[in-house]
């Protein structure tokens, strides 16, 4: 008799096989929990919300101009009589001109629609830059507060062993405890803040983040001055009024006003006819037509000088951020220069001083200290550098250009 419980080779490999596919499934789960967020993927995962969240543009073959702007019909009758029935049709008909017009301005209307569904396009890239260099800063600044309070927390030992042999007041002692319990609540509200911005699961990746210099060097190429800034949304403005006034021109000299067909019935009447046609024509005196026309006339002329002026509102702005851009760049270096100079000051320190005096545990963490507190300064103006970059793309829309670049990738 075949023992079942002493396991068959068979049996055997069916267990590693379960084994060998436990572990991948594992591994592949936490490949996946493990998948780092780049910038890329950030604004992949951005653009799908944001065309779930505007839809399908509207359809622009819903209109279709008539040849017919209405047709009458009526009938009257005597005292009755149905053989005296009168009937009469009368159709009134459009033009070329004005179903060209009327053509026209419908597609202003769409064009329209989907000048204010840009802007809220435009607003969510915008906003979709904004976040990731708020993920970033974050996450540098809790890498530095990390970093910050080990030192710190060194610092405490060091202190309190100097306290315990009473060369040291307490005073320090409880110092050093407060700036411990205050850098763990700012590092507690940077990981609260990253995790509303993207799943904590996620390692995030700047690796691929713009440098400083590819800005500097952007911005004095990509940027043209010389070129004119077009606003989208005063030329819709003078489109769409010219729309309207060219169909109340192609209206206006429409003289032939309707077609008339009257049947007066079967009747014994040699004076008066039976069927009759008429024909109506339209010679245009109307005040209200000219002063809407005229109205047109003054908003289009506002809107030419609004575009104007915009532009070169638009300019200046855009001058303006440059110069912000320089100086923070000017800023940078200085810094980086000062940071230099402390490093070369604390050099120059150490090798005039004796061995004993610069190494000390409080003097070499102090060391440590002033470099991350230093990278906190520099992090600063990196991080300002990166949003006014963002501000100047979005005057001049090199920010919103289809089809879409990652201007915070190298």
């Amino acid at each position: 008799m075949t023992n079942l419980f002493l396991p068959s080779p068979v049996q055997n490999l069916s267990i590693w096989q379960i084994i060998l596919c436990s572990f991948l499934l594992l591994l592949s789960l936490s490949l996946q929990g493990q998948q780092r967020l780049t910038s890329d993927t950030f604004f992949q995962n951005r653009w799908t919300e944001l065309n779930g969240l505007l839809g399908p543009a509207p359809a622009g073959d819903q209109f279709n101009a008539s040849w017919l702007n209405k047709i009458d019909i009526r009938t009257e009758t005597d005292e009755f009589n149905i053989d005296r029935q009168q009937y009469l049709v009368r159709v009134s008909p459009s033009t070329g001109k004005v179903r060209k017009a009327q053509s026209q301005l419908h597609q202003e209307y769409l064009s329209e629609a989907a000048l204010e569904k840009d802007k809220y396009r435009k607003d969510f890239i915008k906003k979709a830059y904004e976040d990731w260099l708020q993920i970033y800063e974050k996450h540098e600044r809790l890498s530095l507060e990390r970093a910050i309070l080990e030192v710190v927390s060194d610092e405490q030992i060091v202190i309190q062993k100097l306290a315990s042999a009473s060369l040291i007041s307490a005073k320090e002692v409880a110092e050093i405890q407060q700036e411990i319990n205050d850098l763990k609540i700012d590092i507690y509200s940077y990981e609260s803040e990253l995790s509303l911005l993207y799943d904590p699961d996620r390692k995030t990746d700047f690796s691929d983040l713009i440098t400083l210099e590819a800005i500097r060097q952007k911005i004095t190429i990509d940027i043209d001055l010389s070129q004119p800034i077009v606003d989208q949304e005063t030329v819709q403005k003078i489109n769409l009024v010219e729309a309207e006034m060219q169909l109340e021109r192609a209206e206006k000299n429409q003289f032939f006003d309707f077609f008339q067909v009257q049947y007066n019935g079967p009747h014994r009447e040699i004076w008066e006819e039976k069927l009759s046609v008429t024909l109506g024509f339209t010679i245009p005196f109307s005040s209200d037509r000219k002063l809407k026309m005229e109205g047109l006339n003054i908003e289009k002329e506002s809107l030419l000088q609004e575009q104007q002026m915009a532009q070169t509102l638009q300019q200046r702005k855009i001058t303006e951020q440059l110069n912000t851009i320089q100086l923070l760049f000017r800023k940078w270096d200085f810094i980086r220069s000062l940071n230099s100079e402390s490093e070369r000051q604390a050099e120059g320190f150490a090798q005039k001083e004796s061995a004993e005096s610069i190494s000390t545990p409080l003097w070499q963490l102090s060391q440590k200290a002033e470099q991350l507190n230093n990278s906190s300064k520099q992090l600063d103006t990196k991080v300002a550098i990166y949003e006014a970059y963002i501000d100047l793309l979005d005057l001049t829309s090199i920010l919103y250009l289809q089809p879409f670049t990652n201007h915070l990738k190298i």
